[in-house]
C-alpha cells in the first residue's frame, strides 16, 4: 500500500510541528524581549544562540521568524539570513541585502560598481523600509571556522555597526563555538545578558523536560496513539533510540506514523519497533527488550572546533556520548 495525498499532508504537518517545551519557551521569551526593545528604541542588546548539530535551533528562530513575518506583505520584522559562502565584509552586508529582497544586491554589476559604504548605506535604509525589528544571522559558526581574527574582527564590526545605526538587535545562532565571539569585549558587552544554549535531552539529568516533549509531540501525532509515548517503557526504548537528539526522535516517530498511516492501524510500540527496523537495520531494537536490558547513552560532551595552528590542521571533534547506562543506573541519577 502507498500514501494518499492526505496522509502525506498529515505527515508533513507532524514534520513541521513545532514543541514548545520549557528550553524553547525560556529563548522564544529572550527573542520578544528583543523584538520589543527595537520598538521601544535605543541602546540594543543582542542574543548568542548555541546548539549542536539536532538540538532544534534552526527550527526555533525559523518558527519565530515566521510567526512574526506572517501577513506582512511590504514589511519584514525578522530578517533571517546567514553568513555568506564568501566571508568578506561587503558580501556579509550584501547577503543581508539580499536576504531582504532589495533587488539586485547580488548581481555582478552591482558587486562590481558599488562601493562598501553605499552598500551599507543601502542596507541602512532597506531595514528602516522594511520595518525590521530584529536581525537573525545563523550559521554563524563558519566565520569562526575559516576566518583569523582580523578578518572575523571586521565582520563582527560591521555587524555591530548596522545593528547601532538601524537600531536593530541582532541574534548571532549557530553550534557552541561560536562563542568564541565572546572574545571581543563589545559583543560580550552586547550578549552579557542574553546567551542560550540548546542541550541533548537528558534522561539522567533532566527527566521532566524529556516527559514534557513527549506529550507535546504525542498531541502532534495525526493517527490513533495505542502506547503513550510516555509509558516508561516506550520513553525508555525512544530515548536509547536517539540518545536524546530531537532531530532523531522525531525522525523515528516520522517513520512511525507513516507505517501506521498505511496500514491504518494506531501508533504502538510494534509500529516503532518496526520503524526503528527500518531506520537503523542490523541495530539491537530497543522496542524488542524488557526494560531492564535496554541500553541508555546521552550526549556528555557537545561537538568542539580545534583551531588549527603550524603544524596541525583545524578540525571539529564530534560530540562524545556517554558509557552505555542501565535503567538501574539512570533512575540512581534522578
Amino acid at each position: 500500500m502507498s500514501l494518499t495525498d492526505a496522509n502525506k499532508s498529515k505527515i508533513r504537518t507532524f514534520k513541521d510541528s513545532f514543541c514548545l517545551y520549557t528550553p524553547v519557551r525560556e529563548v522564544l521569551a529572550d527573542l520578544e524581549s528583543l523584538y520589543q526593545s527595537a520598538e521601544i528604541g535605543g541602546d540594543q542588546l543582542s542574543m548568542l544562540l548555541c546548539g549542536d548539530t539536532g538540538t532544534g535551533k534552526s527550527a526555533l528562530i525559523r518558527y519565530f521568524s515566521e510567526t512574526k513575518n506572517q501577513n506582512q506583505s511590504e514589511s519584514l520584522p525578522i530578517l533571517l539570513s546567514r553568513v555568506p559562502s564568501k566571508l568578506t565584509v561587503e558580501d556579509t552586508t550584501r547577503q543581508l541585502l539580499c536576504d531582504l529582497g532589495v533587488f539586485g544586491s547580488s548581481s555582478h554589476r552591482y558587486k562590481n560598481t558599488q562601493s562598501d559604504a553605499h552598500l551599507t548605506s543601502r542596507l541602512l535604509d532597506a531595514l528602516r523600509v522594511k520595518n525590521t525589528k530584529l536581525i537573525i544571522i545563523n550559521e554563524f559558526q563558519e566565520l569562526i571556522e575559516f576566518k583569523g581574527a582580523r578578518d572575523r574582527q571586521a565582520i563582527g564590526n560591521r555587524l555591530k555597526l548596522i545593528s547601532e545605526e538601524a537600531g536593530v538587535p541582532i541574534v548571532l545562532a549557530g553550534m557552541p563555538w561560536i562563542d568564541e565571539i565572546l572574545n571581543d569585549s563589545q559583543w560580550a558587552s552586547r550578549l552579557a545578558t542574553r546567551r542560550h544554549t540548546l542541550n541533548y535531552l537528558s534522561l539522567s539529568k533532566r527527566p521532566k523536560e524529556y516527559n514534557e516533549l513527549l506529550k507535546l509531540l504525542e498531541q502532534s501525532i495525526p493517527c490513533e496513539v495505542e502506547n503513550s509515548l510516555t509509558e516508561f517503557e516506550i520513553s525508555l526504548s525512544l530515548f536509547a533510540a536517539s540518545c536524546g537528539e530531537i532531530r532523531q526522535l522525531k525522525a523515528l516517530l516520522t517513520e512511525a506514523i507513516k507505517l501506521c498511516l498505511i496500514s491504518s492501524k494506531p501508533l504502538s510500540k510494534q509500529s516503532l519497533s518496526d520503524s526503528f527496523k527500518n531506520l537503523y537495520p542490523g541495530n539491537e531494537n530497543p522496542f524488542d527488550l524488557p526494560k531492564e536490558k535496554i541500553k541508555i547513552r546521552e550526549v556528555e560532551m557537545h561537538s568542539q572546533y580545534i583551531r588549527g595552528d603550524s603544524s596541525h590542521r583545524a578540525s571539529i571533534e564530534p560530540r562524545r556520548l556517554s558509557e552505555v547506562m542501565t535503567l538501574t543506573q539512570i533512575l540512581s541519577k534522578k
